[in-house]
């Protein structure tokens, strides 16, 4: 007997306001929450532990996005749950969901053991020199612990706005964030812990993020939720990859851009020039991760209409959504100029080198150019993934992220010297959108959004 099909939060048809304030939690949180924790992590160890702990942290953070990699892999199964909802299968959305979870948990226990027993040829090969070695076993030590919990709390996320309670994620990011500022301070202000103390908020933060998390999705009342584990595991498994590969080799090839980086930046500075392109790279992320929450919570609607066949419904949204992308690229270029200067005096105390404060203050001034191309090639990519385009959003991430931007790095950098490490990103983003707007064009009839109107992929 085929399912009552029930009219999911997501499956509404908003007007341009009504998506402004469905989206806009998620948007300001992830805007938020990114700046504050990434200022948290700079600020704590740049004041209080030194220079030397924020660049040993910066030669950690390879292995933590390679983590992060398939953590957002296995989240693409929330395009997979929420066709389904729009197909009016909410049961078989709630097993697959559970049955994702369930191996989340499980591989993050595996990379675990891994880190356990090979930490120290790890660090080696991430490039951390003696100097800083101390405070990278220290990091480590800890941090490895949380790697279930962290990949977990992905998904917890992902699938707040399936469930109908996008505001679930604020408040998720919000206790995070808060446990991070009251616990590092504990740590490493009064009680003196170093670099380890770190480690050990961040611990404590996602362990209040995913006791939150199973509490929720083990009531019934929540629009999906833990139910009987599907059968078919395998083929679940094999779905994250179909859907999430692209969002996989864009996380691998983040990481592999982070190591190639600071093996450049080691070469062409040493360690005063990674600590300073942590807190560039950090105020970087921090910006553009507000349009990773209004992607994060509009594409759920595309799949939505897509798994309807709602031509109309369809078309709106992601025109809709490309509206909301372009004001939001507005807002953060106006907000990251007038407070840029703010943001170095939080991470500096007055007595670093002026030669410090210099590279830290170029950095910053070259940060936000790369926005405009990387949210148009984001946007795409993902309006793909929406309507079950995998292999076009790979295609994308993979000229994009393993392509351009490892060339831009290994490249520019001995052109124009320290000044091609602060643009690299901006170059392959410039790249990108030339394939970017070729699929566009290419697709325009297959889903409506072109001239003639015609979606031949919904009938």
């Amino acid at each position: 007997m085929a399912e009552t099909k029930n009219v999911n939060t997501i499956g509404r048809d908003y007007t341009n306001w009504e998506l402004i304030k469905f989206v806009s939690s998620s948007v300001i949180t992830n805007f938020v929450m990114s700046l504050l924790q990434n200022i948290d992590d700079g600020l704590f160890l740049s004041r209080f532990v030194g220079q030397d702990a924020l660049a040993a942290f910066n030669l950690c953070f390879p292995i933590f996005m390679l983590i992060d990699a398939f953590a957002m892999m296995m989240c693409s199964i929330s395009t997979y749950c929420a066709t389904k909802m729009g197909e009016g299968r909410n049961k078989e959305a709630n097993s697959v969901f559970t049955t994702i979870t369930i191996c989340m948990y499980a591989i993050g226990l595996m990379i675990t053991f891994v880190m356990i027993f090979a930490l120290e040829p790890l660090m080696r090969f991430l490039g951390v020199t003696d100097r800083l070695f101390p405070y990278a076993w220290n990091f480590f030590s800890v941090s490895r612990w949380y790697v279930p919990l962290n990949m977990a709390s992905y998904i917890f996320s992902r699938f707040y706005v399936i469930a109908g309670k996008p505001k679930y994620t604020t408040f998720t990011m919000l206790m995070s964030a808060a446990c991070n500022f009251f616990f590092d301070w504990l740590f490493m202000v009064k009680m003196q812990m170093g670099i380890r103390g770190s480690a050990l908020a961040n611990l404590i933060a996602m362990t209040a993020v995913n006791l939150f998390g199973l509490v929720f999705y083990f009531s019934d009342k929540a629009e999906i939720h833990f139910a009987k584990p599907a059968k078919n595991v395998l083929y679940l498994l094999g779905t994250t990859v179909r859907f999430g590969f692209a969002d996989l080799t864009t996380s691998l090839a983040i990481a592999l851009n982070a190591f190639l980086s600071n093996q450049v930046i080691l070469d062409l500075g040493g360690e005063m020039l990674i600590s300073a392109y942590s807190i560039f790279n950090g105020v970087q992320f921090s910006f553009s991760n507000g349009f990773f929450g209004l992607m994060g919570a509009s594409s759920p609607l595309v799949s939505y209409a897509y798994g309807e066949k709602n031509k109309t419904k369809l078309v709106k949204v992601i025109k809709q959504i490309l509206l909301l992308s372009g004001i939001l690229l507005l807002i953060i270029f106006g907000i990251y100029f007038f407070g840029k200067d703010y943001y170095l005096m939080l991470y500096l105390t007055g007595k670093e080198s002026g030669e410090y404060r210099d590279l830290i203050y170029q950095g910053l001034s070259y940060a936000p150019y790369c926005y405009p191309f990387m949210f148009f090639n984001v946007y795409v990519q993902v309006m793909f993934m929406a309507v079950s385009r995998p292999k076009i959003a790979t295609i994308l991430s993979t000229l994009e992220n393993i392509v351009f931007c490892n060339a831009a790095i290994l490249i520019l950098p001995k052109i124009v010297g320290i000044v091609g490490v602060w643009n690299s990103l901006t170059l392959a983003e410039m790249c990108t959108i030339i394939f970017s707007l070729y699929f566009v064009w290419k697709y325009r009839d297959h889903y409506g959004y072109g001239k003639k109107g015609i979606a031949t992929e919904l009938f």
